[in-house]
């Protein structure tokens, strides 16, 4: 029986280490809370996200530990067994765009609930970057459009009196 319960012991330590090994190199951020909404677990990627050390945000609130109002709501539906979705921008310690993924950890009873963080601040620039190009495209094409096009009217429309004048030889 103690032979046993070793085995099942080392084979708990085995998962655990696994599920902290794909924790840590993770390049997504993670949060996960208990029933009150307090951290009780978390990875590297959390830490770069927010400057703050896992240690130090564990029973913390989100909001806390987050310092994002957008987090706390989705945590809270999370909580009540709603699956939430949200875009938060972070101004602390860098400026960044994220896209969380807050779900119960449970349906039966509140466990508590699990966030995934992607950071998505690239793309947003890569987006406001083409949409600037494309207006200023738009822009700087309307002038040149409006010529043609009002040279275009002159040659359909002919001369004052209703004859098309062809070009005299000076033209």
């Amino acid at each position: 029986m103690a032979g046993r319960l070793k085995a099942m012991v080392d084979e708990a330590r085995g998962q655990q280490q696994r599920v902290e090994t794909i924790l840590r190199r993770m390049s997504d951020a993670i949060i996960v809370t208990d029933a009150a909404g307090r951290i009780s677990l978390c990875n590297l990627a959390f830490e770069r996200v927010f400057d703050i050390d896992c240690r130090a945000a564990v029973e913390l609130r989100v909001a806390d530990a987050t310092q994002s109002s957008d987090l706390d709501a989705a945590f809270k539906r999370a909580l009540v067994g709603i699956i939430a979705s949200t875009e938060t921008r972070l101004l602390f310690p860098t400026p960044r765009v994220l896209e969380a993924t807050v779900a119960p950890i449970s349906e039966d009873e509140s466990l508590g609930a699990m966030c995934l963080l992607h950071d998505v601040t690239r793309l947003r620039r890569l987006e406001a970057v083409r949409r600037e190009f494309v207006a200023n495209a738009s822009h700087e094409l309307q002038t040149p459009i409006t010529a043609i096009r009002s040279l275009a009217e002159a040659l359909l429309s002919g001369a004052p009196d209703g004859r098309r004048q062809a070009p005299t030889a000076g033209e």
